[in-house]
């Protein structure tokens, strides 16, 4: 009996890391490559696995994409859960250190989205993620009354990644520069 529960649950981590091996090869390869020209034969020899293994864990590219962005929302989520926040200026540090390691790969799943139907419910709640997170942090500054909606909105979009994007890629800030912008944008909102 107790072999038997070995096996399965042996078997059971096999699965999981290579479920994880194919999340992984296919995180590496959308961080680089557009969608459309990422195959899932690629992948999978990427993870040392066979394609059929791979459709039968995730049914195809579009599910193992999802399941991909299903992963990095849930481990953005937990890395801003995790962090305390004393002052704005930390809140900003935090998010462009945060946009310096996974900024494009943000980017990317937003702008895949528009082509992959399960990456639009996955975009979706990622920026609810985003919003509360803003609230959470810095929403003690807006204060109350009929504004407050308005100056929330107005975090969201200064604290966007495209908006990071602009100021980091499109105008070659450095990092410091680009979290002094966004420190002042975001002093500018809290008063």
């Amino acid at each position: 009996m107790n072999t038997r529960r070995y096996q399965m649950s042996s078997r059971a981590d096999a699965a999981e890391r290579t479920a994880q091996s194919l999340l992984d090869a296919m995180l590496a390869r959308f961080r680089t490559t557009p969608y459309a020209l990422i195959r899932l034969d690629d992948v999978a020899a990427d993870a040392e696995v066979t394609v059929q293994t791979a459709i039968r864990r995730f049914g195809g590219k579009e599910q193992l994409t999802a399941a991909l962005a299903a992963r990095e929302i849930e481990r953005i989520a937990s890395d801003r859960g995790d962090a305390a926040f004393a002052s704005p200026e930390t809140a900003v540090a935090a998010l462009c250190a945060y946009y310096e390691r996974d900024g494009d790969l943000i980017a990317r799943f937003e702008q895949e989205a528009i082509a992959i139907p399960a990456l639009a419910e996955l975009a979706r709640h990622g920026r609810a993620v985003h919003l509360a997170w803003i609230d959470e942090v810095l929403g003690a500054g807006l204060g109350g009354g009929p504004d407050r909606d308005r100056r929330l909105a107005q975090l969201v979009a200064v604290l966007d990644v495209r908006c990071w994007q602009v100021l980091r890629h499109e105008r070659g800030l450095t990092a410091s520069e680009t979290r002094l912008a966004l420190e002042e944008l975001v002093g500018s909102v809290l008063g």
